[in-house]
């Protein structure tokens, strides 16, 4: 996914022509540059919404421990959630979770946890299985929140969750049992 096609994409339902000829060519004036930072502000939050609430990113990652004190920076990512925390045989360990820290009642450990996305800029380019358009509809949306226009940002809402939900249905295979011929 090109952050530029998203931005475009979320123009041309805005119709905002003079900032998609900014993100293509690199010139314009200060009002293009501040609404094009607007856009991005609104794709970072759509995108956050979308990675949080509908397809959140885990991460497995092995931890030896002294004291059973895992520090929030020894994380290789920053931690939104910790969804599981395992012995080195499988089993789930209780774990608390403090302020700066985790603590853990083993000294070898694998934690399950939810990643926070990153801040993503104009030029990025990303591998999400999240679709150009589906991100397009929440930046359209989110912009629309700001311009005040409700009505019409709640139909980029409904097309933005919608593509979500069904990107999500997909992630999930649902096994049905063997037909039974009696």
């Amino acid at each position: 996914m090109k952050v530029n096609q998203v931005l475009s994409l979320s123009c041309d339902f805005l119709g905002l022509d003079e900032v998609k000829k900014y993100i293509d060519s690199g010139e314009g004036t200060e009002l293009e540059k501040n609404k094009l930072n607007k856009l991005v502000n609104c794709l970072n939050s759509a995108y956050e919404e979308a990675v949080t609430e509908f397809l959140p990113i885990f991460v497995h990652e092995f931890f030896e421990t002294k004291d059973g004190q895992i520090k929030f920076s020894q994380f290789a990512y920053p931690l939104s959630s910790i969804h599981s925390v395992k012995d080195v045989y499988g089993r789930k360990i209780k774990h608390t979770i403090c302020a700066d820290s985790v603590f853990v009642n083993a000294k070898r450990v694998w934690v399950c946890y939810q990643t926070q996305p990153e801040i993503l800029n104009k030029d990025d380019e990303k591998s999400v299985m999240i679709s150009e358009r589906i991100l397009s509809y929440g930046t359209t949306r989110e912009y629309l929140f700001l311009q005040g226009q409700s009505d019409e940002a709640l139909l980029f809402h409904k097309r933005f969750v919608r593509g979500l939900e069904k990107l999500a249905r997909k992630r999930c295979l649902i096994n049905l049992p063997k037909r039974r011929w009696q």
